[in-house]
């Protein structure tokens, strides 16, 4: 999968969305749409940065992208959880804040 088709943002009561092992090279900005989700992995594919759309997500409660290429210093905005590196999303929420403001 290189490019995840513009309609799932119509997956509106959608709680986990696992995009990991693709070839996607960006997140689509059609899943700010899915204000009910829970969970987003989207680990070992080709995204270079985290749109700063984020703040959408009310209940996303796990983010996940170990193996992808992102220029952000990792250690900040991660923590670790079975074996898998994931966000803390406060923290990641403020960091965007924080760069916004930069």
């Amino acid at each position: 999968l290189v490019r995840v088709p513009s309609t799932i943002g119509e997956l509106s009561q959608l709680l986990f969305l696992m995009l990991h092992s693709n070839h996607l090279v960006e997140v689509p900005p059609e899943l700010v749409r899915l204000t009910r989700l829970q969970r987003l992995t989207l680990n070992d594919n080709e995204i270079s940065a985290l749109p700063t759309e984020y703040n959408a997500f009310t209940r996303l409660q796990e983010l996940s992208w170990l193996d992808n290429p992102l220029e952000y210093p990792r250690g900040l905005w991660t923590v670790r959880f079975k074996d898998e590196m994931i966000a803390s999303i406060p923290a990641l929420k403020a960091l965007l804040k924080k760069e916004k403001l930069s």
